[in-house]
């Protein structure tokens, strides 16, 4: 794998599947982009804030009774049957491509009461086969194409085994492929518990998808992560922090907050030190890996083994 002059990378680090981040300690040249305007602030990374009258993270929301038929409040069945996110998302999320490769940080990435909801729905699957043991050695996929190459430990799972979670991770997995939507994606739900962590890696890693203008199966590189916090009034102490090697600073993940940045990025999170649950639904946007060119005569040769192996000879 290779990576950029600022992301230098470990051996231990090299090419693995997961990422994590959001609000730092130490202050930091960056743009905040608000609905109407943007403007210089020296305190975090790009951050995507909601008008003035949006709820906050910390607002208590009054929730309506479940559902009779599915056991989710009404509000978040609602939602689901036309999954959207903060409306300046999809464009906020286009700074990670800019020289800079800052953090890109989208507040309120949720309506409020389906980020709550959807916290209680993943919070009381945590017992269920919804969720998996993810280890180095558990990873599918070879190590030279990023498997198993960072030793890591922490819980992921799609909703399968629990109906309503299942529905919840599939209406934020819509909204979050829409972010990018010309790029392939894949995501998943994360459930740290304490003692999870990840070591040191720059998240290279490599997967299989069908190109979107030919349909052949081809080799794609991870791109963009992209990580939404899904927990409540998380403390610097708790551990599961998201430590961004390349600046140094360490985030404290905030609630509905979306966190997105260029692949390779060296980083790691920090080990649990707490029996809270740490949630989140994260992923990757892929580009097409690139190959390299066969040669006229390449071509030719290859085309004459065909043909003796067609042949027969």
């Amino acid at each position: 794998t290779t990576t950029s002059k600022s992301c230098k990378m470990s051996a231990s680090g090299q090419g693995s599947h997961l990422a994590e981040g959001t609000t730092s300690r130490k202050r930091r040249k960056a743009v905040k982009i608000g609905t109407k305007r943007a403007t210089k602030s020296n305190t975090t990374p790009t951050q995507l804030r909601t008008r003035r009258d949006a709820p906050s993270p910390s607002t208590v929301t009054t929730f309506p009774e479940p559902s009779s038929t599915t056991g989710l409040p009404t509000s978040l069945s609602a939602w689901l049957l036309n999954p959207k996110c903060h409306p300046n998302a999809s464009n906020a999320i286009l700074r990670v491509f800019e020289p800079s490769r800052e953090l890109v940080i989208i507040e309120d990435f949720l309506p409020q009461a389906v980020a709550e909801s959807a916290l209680k729905v993943f919070a009381r699957s945590q017992t269920t086969a919804s969720w998996q043991l993810a280890q180095a050695r558990t990873d599918r996929g070879s190590r030279a194409e990023g498997a198993g190459t960072t030793e890591h430990r922490y819980h992921v799972g799609d909703g399968s085994g629990d109906r309503d979670s299942e529905r919840v991770f599939l209406g934020l997995e819509k909204v979050m492929k829409g972010l990018i939507p010309s790029q392939n994606s894949a995501f998943q739900a994360g459930r740290y518990t304490r003692g999870c962590f990840i070591e040191p890696h720059d998240d290279v890693a490599y997967r299989s998808f069908p190109d979107m203008a030919s349909g052949r199966e081809c080799k794609h590189v991870r791109d963009v992560a992209v990580i939404l916090y899904l927990t409540k009034d998380w403390k610097r102490g708790y551990g599961g922090l998201f430590s961004d090697l390349r600046t140094g600073l360490r985030h404290v993940p905030k609630f509905n907050s979306l966190v997105a940045f260029r692949v390779p990025r060296m980083h790691e999170v920090t080990v649990m030190k707490t029996d809270r649950q740490r949630f989140t639904v994260f992923g990757w946007f892929y580009r097409r890996a690139p190959g390299r060119r066969m040669s006229a005569s390449r071509k030719k040769a290859k085309r004459n083994r065909r043909k003796r192996k067609k042949n027969g000879s």
